[in-house]
């Protein structure tokens, strides 16, 4: 293979001319001091106020606390003859004004995993639910031979606050018809 004379120093002008452009354009983009930039940010306009910010207020009492929303108690089991048995609380005594109840029931049978079947919502005058069963609840119940129920109940009160559960109230199922508050 013969190269012709002027073939080398011709591919050396070459790479010498891309080198040269090549640090040209870093010099013109990476080596060129930039402007200081500044954060843009746009504030809303300031509306007027009837507020009195500038004035001051003094605390009454040395201390301060968090209200706490407490649970219902106690919470009890009341039995009745061939029906479920009715659950029965006393609002809390302390605390904000109960704006609700939430009741929870679990069930827990000997052939049926843990789990639960109810969750219901009550307003702040109601003190009592009756629970009642449906036909594929009692079927249930009958298979299992014995059910165990679990209920509590936590306190709703203003601004989506919920209490911790109430201590639980437990009833038993025999048979699917024999109700027995634990």
């Amino acid at each position: 293979m013969t190269q012709h004379r002027g073939a080398r120093p011709r591919l050396r002008r070459l790479r010498v001319g891309v080198a040269v452009a090549g640090a040209l354009v870093m010099l013109t983009t990476v080596g060129a001091p930039q402007p200081p930039t500044e954060p843009t940010t746009v504030r809303p306009p300031v509306e007027a106020t009837a507020a009195q910010w500038t004035t001051g207020a003094h605390a009454r009492a040395d201390t301060l606390t968090a209200a706490t929303m407490n649970p219902p108690s106690p919470v009890e089991c009341r039995p009745r003859v061939l029906q479920r048995p009715r659950i029965v609380w006393t609002p809390p005594t302390s605390g904000p004004a109960p704006e609700g109840y939430a009741v929870e029931i679990r069930r827990r049978g000997v052939l049926s995993p843990e789990g639960l079947i109810s969750s219901e919502t009550y307003g702040p005058e109601t003190t009592q639910v009756s629970l009642s069963a449906g036909l594929l609840e009692v079927l249930e119940d009958l298979l299992d031979v014995s059910t165990r129920y679990s209920i509590t109940i936590r306190t709703l009160g203003p601004g989506q606050w919920t209490s911790e559960p109430s201590q639980t109230a437990d009833f038993t199922v025999t048979l699917g018809l024999v109700p027995s508050c634990a």
